[in-house]
């Protein structure tokens, strides 16, 4: 987290003792990294053909079910260890039988009756003549396929060997590669590659994988299971801080960890390998140097435990110790003790993976910030309960069949899909809390952010806007507190706006010269604060103090084109844990909408704050009406009225009527930030500009795209314009529509009799240079039939309230224009009028009220 974010000194400190990704390119060793990666690359490459292999061998492997030996007494073929329920089994062959003829083979002959098994192929029909007893019998059976023998083995060794293999290898490449430059990266790589080798080598695997490979690949192949054991201690010895004992005698320790490999490799150099002579001594070797080396391992993990560092520290490696035990620990003691109930303990194996996975993922083992968005953290759970419900099935099912005391394939197929059946509906369940719980598709960070940035847009209340900043960083992120704070260029610092989470009294300031908010003067970006607490001595006491009282872990600044305006101050997260790079890349993406958007909010709170200044009044006054239509317009084919009628103080509603060409007739109607003088001459200035621009014969879009720009070079820092163009295409009997942070569009439609709210998405004009405002208008294309009627406002009629505070609102704008769909533009404007004034009954104007109403006469 310390590559991607502005932080202080005091945190600038900490980050380069662990990580210093500026200067990695310059200490890597590229033939090392190289090399490792060469490595990580065999490996996959190994366990692609080892896979593969196994697969081929259980669905071609002939199994007959019984394996021959001969009688040195009486020099007779016999039939010694059995399948239970194989194919011979079922036939009835039994252990001991004398074999006297296999097909056409004659076992007289004693020197070729083992040579008929290599023609067996899966689904011949084998016909035998055996001798019990003294009688002779014949017995006939198909040859089946080694999947259907052994289904047992192949769900509960082969399958939880593959996905133990490559997710070692999975999460050794991710953290190597996150780590790139950490030693200690580098060993937990190669031991996880070195354990995913010969596991699958030595343990999992079902065919033999020594024959896919050239002989020689035996040198390197059979000392990876000492290697691993060796890599496993001298990784906990390093993990997560060097111990002093290794210290001082890393050499003879390290020596002593991989002398069992190194003596193996070079007895099979010497020797030879997988002869008489090499072969028990490899065992050996494996016996002996394994466990003391793993018990070793334990106990260092025991004690980086006992002397963690961090509490942090001491959760990973309780985490990574218990994983150990079980996943490694229990099956190798079932390996040696219970080698005849094997086959269950093999899934408890994969419980070591998961560990590392649960520990990187939750508690960042090996310093890796790994996306702890919703998205994966839904994805980790959802491979946690695929695997608990694979374990859970695969486990009832192996405990009924011992209970029932059968080895049918077939029941074991059967009653195994009865349990999954029957547990589904718990799976279920743990899913569907699961998907509650992360919400995987609607929060992701991107999708959440683009959904999060349509609605911002539309948001001109400073408390509305914070509540849905509060929602969505607790949502997304997990965070509480968060407090606004708010400069103050007068007295020159900033004071606590808003606050929400946390009860702080709203008096309390900050002087604008103190260090955190020079660090944000000067960086403009990000000040993350989680390590302050360790540096007082860099912070003013009254500082300190303000930030504690805050529980502040971040502080994002928000600018606006005058300079810093404010700071949005951010708490723990939920989850107490520390912001990683993905919450702070997606507090930076936000940063830029919030910015607009508090502008915008309180650039709405200054429009409402009206100026009582006389002398301007009346000069103001006289400039908005001359600025107004006169008289209501003459178009063929519309019926068109318009009215402004406006406040005790002037504001700065406008509307007007544009003839952009022969066949269009456009509606403008706006609200001009300020109030009095200033207010008119923004509407002088942007009557002039919308004249001018709509002789240029271009989309509605780009006309408004075109006023924005030349508004945002000419208006004050804080001034802006909303408007709604609405142009009426005659021959096509349709309305183009833009809306740059206006009031929605009403449209009663006389087929259904209902009346529409429609609401482009747009911002105000001249709050932005251009980008943001191009890539947010909409340009909508709305039909219209003859008896249809369109409404033009602004919140002077939808924001008048009565005597009981309630506002006039859309919906009953909407009933009146149901009410009054059969009379003429004007009446139906007049009507509007008169029940607005009714409800709020008679009392004093506090904004201008501008409505404009287009009827389509039948």
């Amino acid at each position: 987290m310390c590559s991607s974010i502005t932080r202080m000194p005091l945190i600038q400190n900490q980050c380069n003792k662990q990580d210093k990704p500026a200067r990695m390119s310059h200490n890597i060793k590229f033939g090392k990294i190289s090399f490792l990666l060469f490595l990580g690359l065999v490996t996959f490459f190994y366990l692609i053909s080892t896979t593969l292999n196994d697969i081929y061998y259980v669905i071609t492997n002939p199994v007959v079910g019984f394996t021959p030996v001969k009688n040195e007494e009486t020099n007779k073929i016999t039939v010694g260890k059995m399948i239970p329920n194989g194919p011979a089994s079922r036939a009835g062959v039994r252990v001991g039988d004398v074999i006297l003829r296999f097909n056409s083979t004659d076992f007289n002959n004693p020197e070729s009756q083992l040579t008929v098994f290599n023609d067996i192929e899966v689904g011949d029909i084998v016909q035998m003549s055996i001798m019990r007893n003294n009688t002779i019998r014949e017995i006939s059976f198909e040859v089946q396929r080694h999947l259907l023998v052994h289904t047992k083995t192949v769900l509960l060794q082969l399958l939880p060997g593959l996905i133990f293999c490559y997710m070692l290898c999975i999460i050794g490449i991710f953290v190597f590669l996150k780590q790139i430059q950490q030693p200690t990266a580098h060993v937990f790589y190669l031991m996880l590659l070195a354990w995913a080798v010969a596991m699958m080598h030595f343990v999992f695997s079902l065919g033999n994988p020594s024959s896919i490979f050239p002989v020689w690949t035996e040198i390197f192949i059979n000392p990876t299971m000492p290697l691993a054991a060796g890599l496993m201690l001298h990784f906990y010895l390093i993990f997560p801080v060097p111990k002093n004992i290794f210290r001082r005698f890393s050499a003879p320790i390290l020596f002593a960890a991989y002398a069992p490999a190194l003596i193996l490799l070079v007895a099979q150099i010497i020797f030879g390998f997988n002869t008489p002579y090499t072969v028990p001594r490899t065992h050996q070797i494996w016996i002996y140097s394994l466990i003391p080396v793993f018990l070793a391992a334990i106990l260092v993990l025991i004690h980086s435990i006992w002397r963690a560092p961090t509490p942090y520290a001491r959760r990973q490696a309780q985490i990574v110790f218990v994983g150990t035990i079980i996943g490694l620990g229990l099956p190798a003691a079932g390996f040696f003790f219970l080698s005849h109930y094997y086959s269950p303990v093999y899934l408890l194996t994969l419980i070591w993976p998961i560990s590392l996975a649960y520990a990187i993922v939750k508690h960042r083992f090996m310093n890796v910030d790994v996306i702890i968005r919703k998205g994966v953290a839904y994805a980790v759970m959802s491979g946690f309960v695929i695997a608990a419900y694979f374990i859970l099935v695969v486990g009832i099912g192996q405990v009924f069949i011992t209970l029932a005391g059968t080895q049918s394939q077939l029941v074991i197929i059967i009653s195994t899909l009865l349990i999954a059946l029957a547990f589904n509906p718990v799976r279920q369940r743990v899913k569907e809390f699961i998907d509650r719980r992360f919400y995987p598709a609607r929060y992701t960070y991107r999708e959440s952010l683009r959904k999060f940035s349509h609605e911002l847009v539309n948001i001109v209340d400073l408390q509305k806007l914070l509540n849905m900043l509060v929602e969505f960083l607790s949502t997304n992120i997990g965070i509480n507190p968060i407090v606004l704070i708010w400069y103050n260029p007068d007295d020159k610092f900033f004071f606590i706006r808003e606050a929400v989470g946390i009860d702080v009294p709203h008096a309390q300031s900050l002087a604008h010269d103190n260090y955190v908010i020079s660090r944000l003067l000067q960086t403009k970006q990000i000040v993350d604060l989680t390590a302050i607490r360790h540096k007082q001595s860099t912070l003013a006491n009254d500082e300190l103090v303000f930030w504690e009282d805050l529980s502040a872990e971040i502080v994002l600044p928000l600018y606006s084109r005058k300079g810093m305006v404010g700071a949005l101050i951010l708490g723990q997260k939920n989850e107490k844990e520390p912001y990683d790079n993905d919450d702070i890349n997606l507090l930076e993406m936000l940063s830029d909408q919030i910015q607009i958007a508090v502008e915008n909010a309180l650039l709405t709170d200054d429009l409402r704050e009206q100026e009582r200044l006389r002398k301007e009044l009346e000069v103001a006054r006289r400039i908005q009406l001359s600025l107004l239509p006169q008289s209501d317009p003459v178009v063929p084919g519309l019926d068109v009225s318009g009215i402004s009628i406006p406040a005790m103080e002037v504001g700065g509603d406008y509307y007007d009527y544009l003839n952009i060409n022969e066949e269009s007739f456009c509606v403008v109607i706006g609200d001009v930030s300020g109030k009095g003088t200033s207010a008119a001459l923004y509407m002088s200035q942007l009557k002039g500009m919308l004249k001018a621009l709509s002789h240029q014969k271009q989309s509605l879009a780009h006309m408004a795209s075109e006023l924005n720009t030349l508004t945002f070079n000419n208006l004050e820092a804080k001034s802006y314009i909303t408007l709604m163009l609405a142009s009426f295409q005659m021959k096509k009997n349709e309305i183009r529509l833009i809306r740059a942070g206006h009031l929605p569009l009403l449209h009663h439609r006389k087929s259904d009799n209902q009346t529409a709210i429609i609401t482009p998405k747009g911002i105000g004009v001249g709050l932005d240079p251009g980008k943001v405002f191009f890539e947010e208008i909409e340009e909508m294309k709305i039909k219209f039939e003859p008896g249809d009627i369109f409404v033009l406002t602004t919140d002077g009629i939808i924001e008048s309230v009565n005597d009981l505070e309630e506002e006039f609102d859309f919906t009953s704008l909407q009933d009146l224009m149901r009410r009054h769909r059969f009379t003429s533009a004007r009446e139906c404007r007049d009507s509007i009028l008169k029940e607005v004034r009714a409800f709020s009954n008679n009392g004093e104007q506090k904004d201008d009220m501008t409505l404009v109403v287009v009827r389509v006469p039948e």
